[in-house]
């Protein structure tokens, strides 16, 4: 079949006569196809060792504590409480924050109390031991007596005492801080059971080191006053981590136990001062 031309006014021309002549070649002026790969083809991507896909290795989730069972990492959080008192420290433990560690770490204070507090309850038995034999040596004073041995009684008390006293003192410091920092603006999502763990990791050690002073007379009682501001101040980080507060408001809360103890302290003394004046004024 022929090639029929458009019809007359049609916008198409015919082709010339021979057909289109080809492309230049590439030394006229032409396109150059691309050059072919070494060896034919793409080369694949290289296949990893030991065959197939490797997965990305897995970034571990499990908190640097563990599970709630684990306390191996205890005694660094305790050390780093103490050497690194600052707010990285205590944001780096919130994942590890659980009430069975809290409990651990002040029964180690308790215990240690106790055992100090037998060999101070000794010493100060053996001494009142003493003061009783001397007053009863001393014509008219036997009224002192049942003082002493009252006095006594105390102390051989006082390991029992040494044994309970943490768990009450620390959680109700503990209560008083967390109320306290709670009110000036501490952040709503800061639990107790976080807070009372933080805290506790500068309370154990330093528990302990004041433990140890208080058996040694005089120098021993003013060291541990010092430690326990260092231990009150740790604290106060540890809440800028837990409760998201300033540094001041933090200090303060931490420090609110100590103010209303001072506090306390000095509302006796003054009522004592009163009640003696009154005394002293109507005989």
């Amino acid at each position: 079949m022929s090639y029929q031309p458009p019809p007359e006014g049609g916008s198409s021309t015919p082709p010339p006569e021979g057909g289109y002549s080809p492309p230049p070649a590439p030394s006229e002026g032409g396109y150059s196809p691309p050059p072919a790969p070494t060896g034919g083809g793409y080369s694949p991507p290289p296949a990893p060792t030991g065959g197939g896909y490797s997965p990305p290795p897995m970034t571990s989730m499990t908190p640097s504590g563990g599970s709630p069972s684990d306390m191996s990492h205890l005694p660094q959080s305790w050390m780093n409480a103490v050497t690194k008192p600052n707010v990285g420290t205590y944001e780096a433990e919130i994942p590890n924050a659980n009430i069975l560690k809290t409990m651990i770490g002040i029964a180690i204070v308790a215990v240690v109390g106790m055992l100090f507090a037998f060999l101070g309850a000794g010493a100060v038995s053996a001494q009142i031991d003493d003061a009783i034999r001397q007053v009863r040596a001393q014509a008219g004073s036997e009224v002192l007596v049942p003082l002493l041995e009252f006095i006594r009684g105390l102390v051989a008390l006082g390991p029992i005492f040494a044994l309970i006293s943490p768990f009450i003192t620390f959680f109700l410091g503990a209560g008083v801080q967390y109320l306290v920092g709670r009110t000036v603006g501490g952040a709503q999502s800061g639990d107790f059971m976080t807070h009372s763990y933080l805290s506790s990791l500068s309370y154990v050690p330093l528990g302990v080191v004041m433990s140890a002073l208080g058996i040694i007379p005089g120098i021993g009682g003013c060291i541990a006053f010092f430690v326990r501001l260092y231990q009150v101040f740790s604290v106060g980080v540890s809440m800028q981590a837990s409760q998201r507060m300033q540094s001041g408001k933090a200090q303060m809360s931490a420090f609110s136990p100590v103010l209303l103890f001072v506090l306390f302290i000095g509302l006796c003394c003054f009522l004592s001062f009163v009640l003696a004046a009154l005394g002293g004024g109507n005989r």
